[in-house]
């Protein structure tokens, strides 16, 4: 071996072994002490005495400082390094927001501008964590006075963000014209719960966000950012926008991963006391609400890969990335499931990949809940956008596949197309190629005369192509819908449908176990109504009642194709749909932190006496402590609380 190559090698040796000496871990604990007091830089309490004691930090403002006036002056010292580690103890509370304690802030006019520096950049090679120090009994950074964020980015890289809770500690929303409930600079509420903006390669994992005014995470500009098992619940204006309100385009880039999570009731309020879902609102409310699961500005949206979750009960679209164009970007969603959505389930300008996936429209979910607001969100300001299932957009050779799926329509179609960024150019080679699926329509539900007293009582159609005009003009007006091995149901013209054309495709009941109402008059909206799209022993969707013509098993998927939505096996004869027969709804499983049938809440963890009780019933929460001199009061509810 040469002498230069040994010269380099020692090089590249010594800067990692320097790297990893630089990167320091600090602990966070309630019981630990000022940066005087403390290092920092042990996971141990505060002796009682005595300074630079090997002890923790009493809360992070004692490791980052805090802006005192927004960003122009600070406070307190920045101890940590981009590529250093922070760990919060399990179970712990942290206000993060104005306190008598910070020197420096108005508490008068602006406490908003009270609020901790955000967490730096790391590297490629050394990124910067911030976590809880565990999954299953998270400590909670909860957001006060109208600050901006519960925990800031500002528009820095490589963070790792794990093992936490964010929320705040009252119920009002922020956005909109008139909200249901208004936030005041007193109230102990913030905007967001993650904020940045441009960030790149940022990780969220095991985290859980509820209950804040505005959005569980707003990161307009963001490119690779990844986020398993995250859940947001109850986010007053939106759940994750990627919009930051100025009307033009934000381009997000990248690739965008998504699993193992579950994001619902955005544009929703919660309860404090017993964390409960409240006054749902949408953009079709006389409030002027919100409410999308996933949004984007008019830029491009990054390419998406999104397996296993659910994005449900979102008071508009679950997700909405319909805005901006694209340029070679993908949408790929594998064994999901978008429900109660309360305008249209997915909307896409990229070419979609959906498989093994629910798209169940029951857009007028929010429609006589107790937890929907008492005027304005209930009737025709439902089914926003017609309620269809699914917008895709269409250019030139794009094609769209939804393969092994159902899909349920009492929208004004199942599958609507309408031209990318108004560019009316489609040709031979645009399609919606659809193959295994099952579709299940009923009456429209904003034409139903029971809902809608000027309606025509029409019935859902199977696809529509509205192209520019959206009246179905030009050459994206006779977009190829290219569909066989599927069943249909219930949908306008019946058998005699002409967009039904598979020489393998059937129209029957798909005789599912459940009783799903789908008008006139009488529909369907109940939280668990994805229960009843399961197989029946007589379903005509499998493969032993109808045969070969129940599934094209050659087909090639993106995903795993032989296994359904709940990750069970086809075996050797596949069934139409997404679920194969034998599948069956996954049992509640208490602290797993996805609400299952029989589960008032799931917080993630068998803890009692965090709001949410080890058999998932809701306790009263625990009172907080405010401030005690420079330390975090301890308890509070960490529990999802999520609520039917």
């Amino acid at each position: 071996m040469n002498k230069l190559l040994i010269t380099i090698l020692l090089l590249i040796s010594t800067t990692l072994v320097v790297n990893s000496a630089w990167a320091t871990t600090w602990y966070i604990r309630s019981d630990g002490g000022t940066d005087t007091q403390c290092t920092g830089l042990a996971d141990a309490a505060y002796p009682g005495s005595g300074t630079g004691q090997p002890c923790a930090y009493s809360h992070n403002y004692y490791l980052t400082g805090w802006y005192k006036d927004g960003s122009a002056s600070t406070g307190g010292t920045m101890h940590m390094a981009g590529g250093d580690t922070v760990q919060f103890r399990a179970g712990d509370s942290f206000k993060q927001g104005y306190d008598a304690a910070w020197t420096g802030c108005n508490a008068a006019s602006w406490p908003y501008e009270c609020f901790p520096r955000p967490w730096p950049s790391g590297t490629a090679g050394a990124h910067t964590v911030v976590k809880g120090s565990s999954a299953s009994n998270r400590p909670i950074l909860w957001a006060t006075r109208a600050i901006g964020q519960a925990l800031y980015i500002s528009s820095n890289d490589y963070i790792d963000i794990s093992n936490l809770e964010l929320t705040d500690h009252i119920n009002c929303q922020k956005g909109g014209t008139n909200p249901p409930t208004s936030c005041g600079l007193t109230d102990d509420y913030g905007q967001d719960g993650i904020g940045g903006k441009g960030n790149d390669n940022i990780t969220v994992t095991d985290v859980y966000i509820h209950g804040m005014a505005r959005y569980a995470i707003q990161a307009p500009g963001a490119s690779n950012w990844t986020y398993t098992r995250l859940v947001t619940k109850n986010n007053g204006y939106g759940g994750l926008s990627f919009d930051d309100g100025s009307g033009s385009g934000v381009a997000v880039s990248g690739t965008m991963t998504m699993s193992n999570s579950s994001i619902t009731y955005s544009g929703c309020g919660e309860t404090y006391s017993g964390l409960a879902t409240t006054e749902c609102w949408g953009q079709s409310d006389t409030r002027g609400g919100y409410g999308d699961g996933v949004a984007f500005a008019t830029g491009t949206i990054g390419s998406w890969i999104i397996s296993d979750s659910i994005i449900n009960f979102n008071t508009q679209d679950g997700f909405d990335g319909k805005h901006g164009g694209h340029t070679g970007e993908t949408v790929k969603i594998y064994r999901s499931m978008f429900m109660g959505n309360g305008g249209q389930q997915v909307k896409v300008e990229a070419p979609l990949f959906f498989e093994n996936s629910w798209a169940i429209g029951d857009c007028n979910y929010f429609n006589g809940q107790t937890f929907t607001v008492s005027s304005g969100f209930s009737g025709t300001n439902l089914c926003r956008a017609q309620g269809n299932v699914f917008e895709l957009g269409v250019t030139a050779n794009e094609v769209h596949y939804i393969y092994g799926s159902t899909i349920y329509n009492i929208g004004d179609v199942g599958i609507v197309t309408s031209t990318d960024s108004g560019n009316n150019n489609c040709n031979a080679g645009t399609k919606v190629v659809m193959r295994n699926s099952v579709m299940l329509s009923g009456r429209q539900w904003n034409d139903d005369t029971s809902i809608n007293a000027s309606g025509g009582n029409d019935t859902a159609d199977i696809l529509y192509n509205a192209s520019a005009d959206g009246n179905g003009s030009g050459a994206c007006g006779s977009v190829t819908f290219d569909e066989d091995y599927n069943q249909f149901f219930g949908n306008k013209n019946s058998g005699s449908n002409s967009k039904i054309t598979g020489s393998h495709s059937r129209y029957s009941d798909p005789l599912f176990i459940g009783t799903i109402n789908r008008g006139p008059t009488t529909y369907s909206n109940s939280a668990t109504l994805s229960d009843s799209f399961y197989l029946s022993a007589t379903s005509p969707l499998r493969y032993s009642v109808t045969g070969a013509n129940s599934a094209d098993e050659t087909l090639t998927f993106q995903s795993d194709k032989t296994i359904d939505y709940n990750s069970y096996s086809r075996g050797s004869n596949y069934d139409g749909g997404a679920v194969q027969y034998g599948s069956t709804p996954t049992s509640a499983v208490c602290g797993n932190g996805t609400l299952e049938s029989g589960e008032a809440c799931d917080d993630g963890n068998t803890t009692n006496g965090d709001g949410c009780s080890s058999t998932c019933t809701v306790e009263t929460p625990v009172a907080v402590a405010p401030f005690k001199g420079a330390v975090s009061g301890v308890g509070g509810c960490s529990g999802k609380g999520i609520i039917n």
